[in-house]
């Protein structure tokens, strides 16, 4: 009805939260400008009406990115004494990076308001946090409400744990929510998101497919099975579950996104592209995935042999973000390709120090060299993280492996018969899986890792 009178150009009268229904459904729908029309419509009908502004607010602050317009729409607000005029601005604050001044204003507000609004008050204002991932003062306001069998509490109560990585007490307390409501397909998801987070690959897809089960049109559902196939490298299967995700959701970029990068890692390049240019085309000024888009368009491209378009989208993407080690990475490594080593040479150095000697950054960077044959360089690089590491035990787990790996492959490929024994059996040691994967072609294919170093001190004249 609202639709068929927007294209007749006839009046229809709605009341305002009706309206901002609409605009709520154009929203998650990621059709912005229709959702921002409904609700100029309502504050046209409705002008200091509380739920148009608030609504139109938040759209200038989330999608506009521009608080002080938020601001404006915020100070029409006639009732000036509503919970969510307070949460406004608030969200304004904190949204501008101001929290600990949102922190006192609400502090203040809380006062003022009476008893029987506490709990809703501080549940609301710690969910806000939440949104914005400031779990410290989430904590706080959850703290100070006092009926803590609220459902609303015990699920900010599983967030904070899961973002404090107590994965075992979020856990718990989602399966305690769902055992009271099986056919919640929200918290399902919530915790399939905490199972995933705690290497329970499996049972988070499980727990994505009760979710779908219970309605087969689940966004988010289709999207986290979809990236726990993914990590378990079942590309077929996530690419049905992201081809799903665009078909529901078919305004927003991240369906053909994570199409494009999960048909890059099958090595379909071409196809790749195809649909990470649908993905670039859906974006919005707004969106968090356009530097994403580009660089696996780059690096799409760079595989394709299409050098032009593949330095032309890395070029886009460092004019979005001059500053970003990765896109650093990705030009650096072009440039090998392309024999321009003194280039790379400098852009890499640049990436090492806009990251602060990343080790993650570091790292890659000794991949590329590898890559492109320059192995000396990646063994020397390789090697001064290890150095690294060794004077501050902050690398991350994952890249010490890999390192371990790495450093085995160069001693192998350079024949350095000093350092490969003590290389293999940590490499192995670390991760048993990768070190077959990237070791597995110097030995016989039906070895296990663990066997590499017995088979390499019996075989080492064959290296």
């Amino acid at each position: 009805m609202y639709e068929e009178a927007c294209n007749t150009g006839n009046s229809i009268y709605l009341e305002a939260d009706d309206l901002i229904d609409i605009a709520e459904y154009y929203q998650s729908k990621g059709e912005y400008k229709k959702a921002i029309a409904a609700a100029d419509y309502a504050i046209s009908i409705f002008p200091g009406a509380t739920s148009p502004l608030l609504f139109r607010s938040r759209m200038s602050l989330i999608y506009e990115k521009n608080s002080q317009k938020a601001n404006e729409w915020a100070d029409k607000i006639e009732d000036k004494t509503d919970l969510d005029y307070y949460y406004l601005k608030a969200e304004i604050l904190i949204a501008d990076n101001h929290e600990k001044l949102a922190d006192k204003y609400l502090e203040e507000i809380f006062e003022n308001i009476s008893q029987d609004e506490h709990d809703e008050f501080c549940l609301d204002i710690a969910n806000l946090y939440i949104d914005y991932n400031l779990y410290k003062y989430a904590k706080k306001w959850m703290n100070c409400a006092n009926k803590k069998n609220y459902t609303l509490y015990q699920e900010i109560d599983a967030q904070i744990a899961s973002s404090e990585g107590n994965y075992v007490k979020s856990k718990k307390i989602y399966n305690k929510i769902l055992d009271k409501d099986p056919y919640n397909n929200i918290y399902w998801n919530k915790l399939a998101t905490v199972q995933y987070l705690s290497n329970e690959i499996d049972d988070s897809i499980v727990s994505c497919e009760y979710a779908i089960a219970i309605d087969p049109n689940d966004y988010e559902a289709y999207f986290n099975k979809a990236n726990a196939l993914f990590y378990l490298h079942k590309y077929e299967e996530a690419l049905k579950n992201y081809k799903k995700v665009a078909e529901l959701n078919p305004n927003d970029e991240t369906g053909e996104m994570f199409q494009g990068i999960t048909l890059s890692s099958m090595s379909k390049f071409e196809e790749s592209i195809s649909h990470l240019e649908k993905a670039e085309k859906l974006l919005d000024k707004s969106s968090p995935n356009r530097i994403e888009i580009l660089k696996q368009l780059a690096y799409n491209y760079d595989q394709v042999g299409n050098t032009e378009l593949s330095y032309k989208y890395i070029k886009k993407a460092l004019n979005i973000d001059p500053t970003n080690p990765d896109l650093l990475v990705l030009e650096g490594h072009m440039d090998l390709e392309n024999g321009k080593v003194d280039e790379a040479k400098s852009v890499f150095e640049k990436a090492i120090n806009i990251s602060i000697n990343s080790e993650e950054v570091m790292l890659h960077i000794a991949l590329s060299f590898y890559d492109n044959g320059y192995t000396n360089a990646s063994y020397k690089l390789l090697n001064t993280l290890v150095h690294i590491h060794q004077s501050h035990e902050s690398t991350p787990s994952y890249v010490w492996k890999e390192i371990w790996i790495y450093l085995a492959l160069c001693a192998l490929t350079l024949h350095d018969h000093d350092r490969i024994p003590d290389f293999l059996v940590k490499a192995v040691e670390k991760d048993p899986e990768k070190s077959k994967t990237i070791l597995g072609p110097f030995f016989p294919e039906k070895l296990e890792p663990e066997d590499y170093l017995e088979y390499y001190k019996s075989h080492i004249t064959q290296y």
